[in-house]
């Protein structure tokens, strides 16, 4: 992947008219690195002699890097101010939360040099504090092939893998009674570390604001993405004790209008629990009105066509938030509660649901806090907030057993009675659990649209794992079994393919034209996106056969070749196959492709071997029946292995001519 990163363009800003240019200037056209953002600042607040800056170190990385902080006053005014505090990029992977913030800050400039009354009262107000990369460790890893680190660089004490490590610094902040050491997983991508404020990124930050406690007023902390002004709390499900828990509801609505219609306001909370987070420590440490800004997109990965869009956002939010913070108490409507969540069907499900009543609502959230109890169905300018129910008796006896029901209840769309929620005792057919069987068939189905939308064996891998491991900790019900198979595509194909071939193949279009046949929309998917990222820990990667069989694959021919994909695609389509260990199933694999003839000792063969290479056989053989019966569930893996297999594995062609992007593309195949 190529990102424009010339440095060239920054004398760019020599020549220009000295009033009111920064955020036009082509440094905007595309994501920089860290020297690249550092140096555009610097050069901007250098061409604005009304204001006073300094820039200085506020904190030192796990790797000894400075982490640069910009503290701007106006020229004329008091000496002392109070402080408006902003950070971005503790995720290294976010790019586009620091290149919004700077782009802010242009904009702030901008109205500063042309005398923009609204921009000039906001420095005469405060003095600002701007930290553009807090984690400038992880965002140079970024910029060297690990695009989608999250976490710093704090080395493995395990001997784990080093791309996995470090310490999710969004979950390294005091106070004590917010931080949790979490299990110990140091590959877990919100692991917070052994102690609160362990990592010098978060302890130096900590310790510059702790000197200036008597006045910070302020505090933004920008992220990215899914659009959304997130307040206190994020460590429990209570409001703040009033009149905040309401002053809080009535600013981060107002901003969010401020922002655009792309965005959603509510608590940390509600959307995935946040432990140790940079919101609550500066509400619960300074008393200040800390919100969490995540800018609108839909992956990490955002285009670099969106970074004044998203600019322009954060810049509206920036300014009301500064406009607001002096009287956020007394602007406080006094209006009770929010309402509880009530069950909003897919449009062909939509019923008469009553709010459940408060303390069975609280008593349920308490039981299943970190489960998938809480959808969002995403409405732009609207919220409405989807709780699932739980159903612990019709498990699946062969591929998701039932567990407590404080840990994995199955998503059940529709079961509200006489205005509460009912913890149901069975059931109906049509709202029964996922089985294997199901898993199966859809599966199956999911491999015929991703063969036919043209997309990577990798991307279809990864589609298939994260439906398999999400369905392992969270049972669901059969009528959101496409919709999640349609989401864990879009997670896959947004993080493995390029957003070039992404357009070129029309994928989303494609993806969105699915909901005709079914009961849900795409807001359900961006829905489940979130949730399915949540549940799995935000941990995308992960060993699968393909992931495996690569690392360890000797030299094959090509017919050898065909014949091994042939296989590790056979591995998707039956749950059996996870069942026996990776390596039992692809020493299999290698043994099919390479070793296999007519005359085979089955006797010979290792006994852990044996039993996968059985599942293999039959799977084929029933294959090859459908294709001759004319049945189209697994046609596409003749469409797409057919042609290069050997003579010893090749499936009979399928009667009726196919009309599939393969086939049309490759009449040959």
């Amino acid at each position: 992947m190529h990102y424009l990163t010339t440095m060239s363009l920054l004398p760019s800003l020599a020549p220009w008219p000295p009033k009111g240019n920064f955020s036009k200037n082509p440094y905007f056209d595309c994501f920089r690195r860290n020297d690249e953002v550092f140096t555009f600042v610097s050069t901007m607040l250098q061409r604005v002699p009304a204001l006073v800056t300094s820039n200085f170190t506020i904190a030192t990385s796990y790797q000894g890097r400075d982490i640069q902080a910009y503290r701007i006053t106006l020229a004329s005014g008091a000496a002392e101010k109070q402080l408006m505090y902003i950070q971005a990029l503790q995720h290294a992977r976010e790019w586009i939360a620091t290149t919004s913030t700077v782009y802010a800050l242009a904009r702030l400039l901008d109205g500063v040099a042309t005398q923009d009354t609204t921009i000039i009262e906001l420095f005469a107000a405060y003095d600002w504090c701007i930290v553009p990369i807090v984690n400038v460790d992880g965002y140079i890893d970024t910029w060297k092939g690990n695009r989608l680190r999250r976490k710093n660089m704090r080395a493995c004490t395990n001997g784990g893998n080093a791309t996995d490590c470090g310490v999710d610094l969004n979950r390294n902040w005091g106070p004590s009674t917010s931080f949790r050491t979490g299990d110990g997983d140091l590959e877990s991508e919100v692991y917070p570390g052994n102690a609160l404020f362990s990592e010098p990124e978060t302890k130096g930050i900590h310790n510059w604001l702790t000197a200036r406690n008597t006045t910070i007023v302020g505090a933004l902390d920008v992220h990215t993405f899914g659009g959304w002004v997130l307040s206190p709390y994020g460590n429990n499900e209570d409001q703040p004790a009033p009149p905040f828990g309401n002053a809080f509801a009535t600013l981060t609505n107002a901003i969010r209008r401020a922002m655009g219609p792309l965005y959603l306001n509510q608590r940390s909370v509600q959307l995935y629990p946040v432990y140790g987070g940079f919101g609550d420590y500066m509400f619960m440490t300074y008393g200040a009105p800390a919100l969490t800004l995540e800018m609108d997109g839909h992956s990490f990965n955002a285009p670099a066509a969106s970074i004044r869009a998203r600019g322009d956002e954060l810049f509206a939010g920036v300014v009301l938030y500064a406009r607001k913070v002096p009287t956020w108490i007394d602007d406080a409507v006094p209006t009770p509660a929010p309402p509880n969540p009530v069950m909003v069907a897919p449009p062909s499900m939509k019923r008469s649901l009553s709010p459940a009543p408060e303390e069975s609502v609280k008593r349920c959230k308490r039981e299943a806090l970190s489960k998938l109890t809480e959808q969002f169905t995403l409405h732009r300018g609207r919220l409405h907030k989807v709780v699932a129910p739980a159903d612990t008796s019709a498990g699946n006896k062969e591929n998701i057993p039932p567990k407590a029901a404080s840990s994995d209840e199955p998503l059940d769309i529709n079961s509200a009675k006489d205005g509460a929620f009912t913890w149901t005792t069975k059931a109906k057919h049509h709202f029964r659990v996922v089985s294997s069987d199901d898993r199966n068939y859809y599966v199956a189905a999911l491999y015929t649209l991703t063969t036919n939308l043209g997309l990577t064996a990798g991307t279809v891998h990864l589609a298939i794992d994260l439906l398999d491991r999400f369905l392992k900790v969270q049972p669901i019900t059969i009528q959101w079994l496409e919709v999640v198979s349609i989401a864990c595509i879009w997670i896959a194909s947004k993080f493995n393919e390029t957003q070039a071939l992404l357009e070129e193949l029309n994928v989303k279009q494609i993806l969105q034209q699915r909901h005709r046949k079914g009961n849900w929309s795409w807001h359900h998917v961006l829905v489940l996106e979130c949730q399915i990222l949540k549940r799995l820990g935000f941990r995308i990667l992960h060993p699968n056969m393909l992931s495996r069989f690569e690392k360890r694959a000797p030299e094959l021919t090509a017919p050898q070749a065909a014949d091994a994909d042939y296989f590790l695609d056979l591995t998707l389509m039956d749950t059996r196959f996870r069942a026996f260990a990776p390596d039992d199933v692809l020493d299999a694999v290698l043994f099919l492709a390479t070793e296999f003839h007519q005359n085979f000792d089955f006797e010979s063969l290792d006994a852990r071997v044996r039993d996968p290479l059985m599942c293999f056989f039959y799977l084929h053989l029933r294959i090859q029946k459908e294709l001759a019966d004319g049945t189209k569930l697994h046609k596409a893996l003749h469409c797409k292995h057919g042609a290069g297999m050997s003579s010893t594995w090749q499936l009979a062609p399928p009667t009726g001519d196919c009309g599939c992007r393969i086939c049309v593309l490759s009449p040959a195949a």
